[in-house]
């Protein structure tokens, strides 16, 4: 993954104003506040599967008991991998 495939495109950014009841960007700050946080949220589950993904492949993971790891990938939103 790349820097670039963590940055949303405006695409997203009108789908993240309408999970909020707003229909257009603007210059409003509750708007900007709405996409820095959508945004956010991206770049730190990108990050974290970054991470997850490096424990995994260096066995890492295998000290951790399941019930635990399961617990944390679920919390990150990663429950999935």
């Amino acid at each position: 993954m790349e820097a670039k495939d963590t940055v949303m495109v405006e695409p997203q950014m009108e789908i993240a104003l309408k999970d909020y009841g707003l229909f257009a960007i603007n210059a409003y700050p509750l708007e900007i506040y709405t996409l820095l946080k959508a945004q956010a949220g991206i770049s730190f589950k990108a990050g974290i599967k970054e991470v997850v993904e490096w424990l995994v492949n260096n066995d890492f993971v295998d000290e951790l008991p399941w019930d635990t790891w399961s617990a944390k990938l679920k919390e990150w939103g990663l429950d999935t991998l």
